[in-house]
């Protein structure tokens, strides 16, 4: 029902454009060769410039939902092309970046006054339920709660299967685990976009291409509480961390591992369980390279205090086998995303695998907190670029 709501279809004509400077119809390459300049066109956009606007004769009315739309040009000199919707202000449409679109700007050119446009978001409410009607075989654990017990589909299945399509477009190949060298495969328990289990799906396909036991030739590291984004500073560091540090000690470890023989540390351990893939607690159980954390407030997970009343922070790190040491602890206990507060460890041991902190605090103004420990360790305590983070977050009610 909500997909027959929101499913916009709706023809009309331009009655005006605005495009940024410089662009009429003719081609915008002006002989840089950058990467840069490429990412650009590649993006669809217009160089030193912001995005056309298009004047509308009329628009559809009621609460649209245009998020993912498109609008596809009917007539005129740009007839067939089909460009991201970015936004509708009155009879104004905003349009998106043309990901993949390198001649955008050059086909708007070409639009004039009456140009007929259609405006559609069929295929993106389309594809928030693809993946009901076009089953891959069995070996994908997330997309088995789609079948019966029998193993037979529960929706009607459509001809062609867009996953094997993206995946070609990514890489170049639909993936068979057949490759002659070592690999390791990072990858984040958080993802939004890369789910868990995909990179389990890929193991399988690796050990099964060796005989059953891919331990020679692959590793595969998952890093808790981390994204898909791989910057430096993440979209909020009091619930993620960044998964770089691990990346970058893999590069580094699967060059020893092929150069040197170098075994590098094991894979981290997992279950998956209807498409949800879990953890150890401890980093002696679950391996990889990323330390585990916990922390605790006066005892448990949340409590609950009056103002002026202190409260006091218990954290415990683990280093898996093999990786290291703890090299660092910092905590944010008001919401300050810089981590104010530089500590130590005690109970560290020569060899610096696990330890402990403790923090008291005073809150002096009423309301909900979340106090963050951030922790990190790598086997370089030298080298910034290898050190490798994670967190863990407790409630403090204060009344």
């Amino acid at each position: 029902g909500s997909a027959v709501r929101d499913r916009l279809r709706f023809t009309t004509e331009v009655s005006g454009i605005w495009l940024p400077e410089g662009i009429s119809g003719v081609p915008l390459d002006d002989g840089e060769t950058g990467a840069d300049t490429a990412w650009q066109r590649m993006r669809g956009l217009a160089k030193n410039s912001g995005m056309p606007v298009i004047r509308l004769a009329n628009v559809p009315g009621g609460d649209l939902y245009v998020h993912g739309a498109n609008f596809t040009f009917i007539s005129g000199g740009a007839a067939g092309l089909t460009i991201p919707l970015d936004g509708i202000d009155g009879d104004l449409i905003t349009v998106g970046e043309g990901f993949g679109i390198p001649n955008m700007m050059e086909m708007l050119g070409k639009v004039r006054a009456g140009d007929k446009v259609k405006l559609d978001n069929s295929n993106y409410i389309a594809a928030q339920t693809y993946h009901r009607h076009q089953l891959p075989d069995d070996s994908y654990d997330g997309f088995r709660q789609y079948r019966d017990e029998n193993g037979e589909p529960l929706y009607p299945q459509r001809p062609m299967l867009i996953g094997p399509i993206i995946s070609l477009g990514g890489c170049g190949s639909v993936q068979s685990g057949k490759y002659n060298s070592k690999a390791i495969v990072c990858a984040s328990l958080m993802d939004e976009s890369a789910l868990p289990w995909q990179p389990d799906w890929y193991r399988r396909r690796v050990k099964e291409a060796n005989g059953g036991d891919e331990s020679g030739v692959f590793r595969l590291w998952f890093t808790e509480n981390a994204l898909h984004h791989d910057g430096e500073r993440t979209a909020d560091d009091l619930h993620t961390v960044s998964y770089l540090g691990a990346l970058h000690q893999a590069l580094l470890s699967v060059a020893d591992w092929v150069e040197r023989d170098v075994v590098p540390p094991e894979s981290t351990v997992y279950i998956i369980k209807d498409g949800q893939l879990s953890v150890p607690e401890t980093a002696a159980q679950r391996k990889g390279v990323q330390p585990t954390v916990k922390l605790t407030v006066n005892g448990g997970d949340c409590v609950r205090v009056n103002v002026g009343e202190s409260v006091r922070f218990v954290a415990s790190a683990q280093v898996p086998p093999g990786c290291g040491r703890l090299l660092s602890i910092e905590w944010s206990v008001d919401g300050d995303q810089n981590y104010p507060i530089k500590g130590s460890f005690a109970n560290l041991g020569d060899d610096g695998t696990s330890g402990e902190a403790e923090l008291s605090h005073t809150y002096q103004t009423p309301g909900d907190y979340f106090a963050v420990v951030r922790v990190q360790s790598g086997l370089r305590s030298d080298d910034p670029f290898v050190r490798i983070a994670n967190l863990c977050r407790v409630r403090v009610v204060v009344g």
